[in-house]
């Protein structure tokens, strides 16, 4: 009897073993299950966010697109509009140029003291008074137009820039009017700062401060952007 009853407790000890090692094995397993399982979640959650993201992103394009294919229609009736302007046509420098040419001399895209310069002298100055005693443009431009520095590097703000330029004109006082009537008739923008004439009717010398401007050109390019998680 003794002997059964130790061989009943051995058996019972095992079972319970066995059932520790199952319970065990059983815990074990559940906690892998768990972890994957968080682990998945996590990252289906964060490509959940990351493709959100994306669709944002193109969402935001589409939108842009959108707006500059109505933007276009706008443009190209102002362009047409400009193409038929009698008065555009009226200022061409030459009448084979196009309208657009005369609203391009009129806002140059980048500092041109030189291109300034000569056409002063041999355009709007030429023939309306006795002689040019003197003609300087800006600094900063003449060395834009020399290769020193570039229009980018002078200013990238938005809206026209200026230009100074300053000129000594004599003549008569008709010369001088001439002189100042043609810079009002130029199809740049002239602002006449300071005007100082002195002499007699007939011999005067006339020193004229004046700006005129430019405005930098704009690039439309496409770009790639990445979008990271």
């Amino acid at each position: 009897m003794p002997d059964k009853d130790k061989l009943t407790g051995l058996k019972k000890r095992q079972q319970i073993a066995h059932a520790n090692r199952s319970m065990f094995l059983w815990v074990a397993g559940a906690s892998v299950i768990v972890a994957f399982a968080l682990v998945v979640g996590q990252f289906l959650f964060q490509q959940m966010l990351f493709n959100e993201k994306v669709l944002g992103e193109k969402r935001t394009t589409d939108s842009i697109l959108n707006e500059n294919l109505e933007a276009s229609d706008a443009l190209k009736r102002e362009v047409n509009t400009l193409l038929a302007n009698q008065n555009l046509a009226d200022s061409r420098a030459k009448p084979t140029d196009s309208n657009l040419r005369v609203v391009l001399d009129a806002l140059p895209t980048k500092l041109d003291g030189l291109n300034l310069g000569t056409s002063l002298q041999t355009v709007l100055l030429s023939g309306t008074v006795r002689s040019i005693e003197a003609l300087s443009v800006d600094d900063a431009a003449k060395e834009s137009t020399e290769g020193v520095e570039d229009a980018s590097s002078i200013g990238t703000t938005e809206g026209p820039q200026e230009i100074s330029f300053r000129f000594t004109v004599s003549g008569d006082f008709n010369n001088i009017r001439n002189a100042l009537q043609a810079l009002d008739r130029s199809i740049r923008p002239i602002h006449v700062t300071a005007l100082n004439i002195e002499g007699s009717d007939n011999n005067l010398n006339a020193t004229v401060e004046a700006k005129t401007y430019y405005q930098a050109a704009k690039t439309i390019e496409l770009k790639e952007k990445t979008v990271s998680p």
